[in-house]
């Protein structure tokens, strides 16, 4: 039996220091696998079924992240 699913459910976004992730926070976003430059985003939307976060930079770019690419300021 798989239990992704109800741990799904339990995930919730958080930053690097411990404050949940709201839509609107303004946040740095870098992406894991470096095939994009960092930048600031603005989350938009979050879905916590797909333990997915939805966000924009600011060139109105749309961006689908996960919480491990967002922290509150640029390193």
């Amino acid at each position: 039996m798989n239990n992704a699913a109800a741990e799904t459910m339990n995930w919730q976004p958080h930053t690097k220091d411990d404050h949940p992730i709201q839509t609107g926070d303004r946040l740095w976003w870098s992406d894991l696998n470096g095939a994009e430059k960092p930048r600031w985003v603005e989350v938009k939307q979050i879905d916590l079924e797909e333990g997915l976060i939805f966000c924009k930079d600011q060139t109105d770019t749309n961006l689908m992240t996960v919480p491990e690419e967002l922290t509150t300021q640029a390193n």
